[in-house]
């Protein structure tokens, strides 16, 4: 699970890095790139917290289980 969180946050902020390559004059298109930007940073940075929320849940259970042993 905390592989795959790491995947979409990688994916993500790679894509909207992508993104800086396509060149548009047109002001429609430069907003559509800027929207789609934002939104896949968006999720690139929900992503990192769900992975640092993911990873502060796991260790408690990891340290509880050792307690038990």
């Amino acid at each position: 699970m905390y592989d795959r969180i790491q995947d979409i946050y990688r994916d993500t902020d790679h894509l909207a890095t992508a993104l800086d390559a396509i060149k548009t004059k047109d002001d429609v298109s430069q907003g559509v790139l800027v929207a789609v930007k934002a939104a896949l940073y968006a999720n690139s940075e929900l992503a990192g917290i769900v992975s640092d929320i993911f990873c502060e849940h796991a260790l408690s259970y990891q340290a509880e289980a050792k307690d038990h042993e």
